[in-house]
């Protein structure tokens, strides 16, 4: 079979064989290029196809040879009567961990495809501490009050997004973290979005791990699973990072997954 060598990339991709480089540079085509998602989907698919079939193979063939070797001994007993029939523990025992690990395996599957983002985005939330808001605006006060008072509702209420123009970094900031609180994610995007913008312009990467944080668990409410995962590797991937170790490699695992089958 030829393969192309998108074919190529996507099979060294999910043998792990990949350079980090390259997984970015392929991670970043994969949230804009919809058919190269989907074969890498396909890819994945088929290989816990095989590996379903394979573990169920087993299970079959353990159960066969137990039962061929059960009659093998019937037929002797015919033969002699003094033979002591030994049921064959050893492949017994095989055919019982076979048959586990199967029923391990599609349970895994079926779990993980009724996962949704909003649990997954419960799982990792975390409320956001204002003891160092700079305040460097009119509006500063009265967010910070507000917020710290949890009416997150008001916080909206008062500051829309309609009316962005002259807020600060960290009134954009409590504003996406406020929508996210009153279940509000692609709201919460916006202000978030912005906030990345003023950082571009000016370089000061000010409150940007905040930001990069509350965005991925924006989008993973969202059940922008591919958008929200790119942004978890960049998090666990920078060692300096304020939620470098926020995200485990089991969480990561299932958000990747969910990527692929969603």
């Amino acid at each position: 079979m030829d393969y192309s060598e998108d074919d190529r990339i996507l099979i060294d991709y999910l043998d792990g064989n990949l350079e980090a480089a390259g997984v970015q540079v392929l991670e970043n085509r994969l949230m804009r290029e919809t058919k190269l998602k989907q074969k890498l989907a396909l890819y994945e698919w088929s290989r816990q196809t095989v590996r379903v079939k394979a573990i169920r193979n087993l299970v079959e063939q353990s159960h066969n040879g137990f039962l061929n070797r059960n009659n093998g001994n019937q037929v002797s007993e015919k033969f002699d009567t003094t033979r002591v029939v030994r049921i064959p523990f050893f492949a017994k025992w095989i055919g019982i961990a076979a048959s586990i690990l199967f029923f391990i395996a599609i349970g895994g599957v079926l779990n993980l495809s009724s996962l949704s983002g909003t649990d997954l985005y419960q799982d990792k939330f975390l409320s956001y501490e204002i003891s160092s808001f700079r305040g460097d605006s009119e509006n500063a006060s009265s967010i910070q009050d507000l917020y710290r008072s949890g009416d997150f509702a008001a916080v909206l209420a008062v500051f829309p997004v309609e009316a962005l123009e002259g807020l600060s970094k960290d009134e954009l900031l409590l504003l996406g973290i406020s929508a996210l609180e009153t279940n509000k994610p692609q709201q919460a995007l916006i202000y978030l979005d912005l906030l990345n913008q003023r950082n571009s312009l000016d370089q000061s990467g000010e409150l940007q791990d905040e930001r990069d944080f509350y965005t991925a668990l924006a989008n993973i409410q969202m059940n922008n699973f591919t958008e929200g995962y790119a942004l978890i590797s960049d998090i666990t991937q920078d060692s300096a990072h304020k939620y470098n170790r926020n995200f485990p490699l089991g969480y990561r695992a299932k958000i990747k997954m969910l990527s692929l089958i969603k």
